[in-house]
């Protein structure tokens, strides 16, 4: 899964689009095709377990700064991400809201499927 951080003081839907899904849901082309492209590469180890006992990364969270824009597909393919375990990548979402305290959100989902990216607009 791909997750990348809401614009916090401008969107109103944050959600969880299966890679199947991603022209469906209005992705443009290149796009999706950026993202699946990085959902296809290794993820690793999580970077915020403990070393010694680090879980397999299944997140990779890109930051606002890494990707301002969802238009920007050269960002997209070239973001540091970070590579996130489960339970590391469900707590950053959720520190990600807490910074947000009155968004206008319309929209969230959960995850479902095999991959996909939360997206925002």
């Amino acid at each position: 899964m791909i997750a990348f951080e809401p614009d916090g003081a401008e969107f109103t839907q944050y959600f969880f689009v299966g890679t199947g899904e991603f022209s469906a849901a209005g992705l443009q082309p290149e796009v999706a095709a950026a993202i699946s492209r990085r959902l296809e590469q290794p993820m690793g180890r999580c970077e915020s377990c403990d070393p010694s006992n680090a879980r397999a990364a299944t997140w990779l969270w890109i930051s606002r700064d890494e990707v301002p824009s969802l238009d920007d597909v050269a960002r997209i393919a070239m973001a540091r991400a970070q590579a996130l375990c489960s339970v590391h990548g469900a707590q950053k979402l959720l520190e990600s809201f807490a910074r947000t305290p009155e968004a206008n959100l319309f929209y969230v989902n959960v995850p479902y499927g095999e991959s996909g990216a939360y997206v925002w607009f």
